[in-house]
């Protein structure tokens, strides 16, 4: 009966140990959990910055592309403008060429007349000159409107480009953050299920450090017993020897 006692204190003894190492240990494996669930804070806190950050691209972008589209309308009125004036020019050059000829039928009449038509001719002659000289002077200035008009097409041409340009940025800006947000939800999830997984391991814990103190209350008594069994079995040899 003493060995007996004996043999169930010291399987006692060893279920402690081996309880409160598996106590231990799940008190590492909770540590590591709450790291995990910090650490996956801190990530989605990051996550949730770049979110905001992208965002702020996107609308920057956007307000870039509203930019753009007002001076391509502004480049597209001066191209109207130009088109408007060219027309003014071509009628001003037809006037000069019209007056041109006027001048000329008459200088010729004005030679007919003889010395009558002296004094018409020559005011024939200078508006001759005047007319030459507009048609020069427009001549020059839809040049000048040409120019204008091939550099707001080639304007026009860049600023789309452009805003083509930031039409990608701005897509690839929103696939990002559709990328950092479903990253983030996958984080959270992480976060949620190590927060989750932590209390289960943490209640499991409490569980084995009960049946650590159980054993050891078990042990206790069972100490107590052999203590018990010896006191008897002093008392009963020396009634049998008596």
């Amino acid at each position: 009966m003493k060995d007996q006692l004996s043999a169930a204190i010291s399987e006692a003894e060893q279920a402690q140990e081996r309880a409160r190492g598996a106590a231990d240990n799940i008190d590492s494996v909770i540590m590591n959990v709450r790291m995990t669930v910090a650490m996956a804070g801190q990530i989605s806190a990051e996550l949730g910055s770049m979110v905001e950050k992208a965002k702020l691209s996107s609308r920057m972008a956007n307000a870039s592309m509203d930019e753009i589209d007002a001076t391509a309308k502004q480049i597209a009125g001066v191209a109207e403008l130009s088109q408007a004036a060219m027309a003014v020019v071509g009628v001003i050059t037809k006037i000069a060429a019209q007056t041109k000829l006027l001048a000329l039928n008459a200088t010729i009449e004005a030679a007919r007349a003889g010395d009558a038509g002296l004094g018409f001719a020559i005011v024939a002659n200078e508006v001759k000159v005047l007319a030459k000289e507009s048609e020069d002077a427009a001549e020059k200035v839809g040049n000048q409107i040409e120019q204008i008009r091939a550099a707001a097409t080639s304007a026009a041409s860049r600023v789309s480009e452009t805003r083509t340009s930031f039409e990608k940025v701005r897509d690839v800006v929103e696939s990002v953050s559709a990328g950092v947000v479903d990253q983030r939800g996958a984080t959270d999830g992480i976060g949620r299920y190590a927060h989750d997984a932590a209390g289960s391991v943490e209640s499991i814990g409490n569980t084995i450090n009960e049946v650590a103190d159980r054993i050891a209350c078990a042990q206790r008594s069972v100490e107590q017993a052999r203590g018990e069994l010896a006191v008897a079995e002093q008392g009963v040899i020396p009634q049998n020897g008596g």
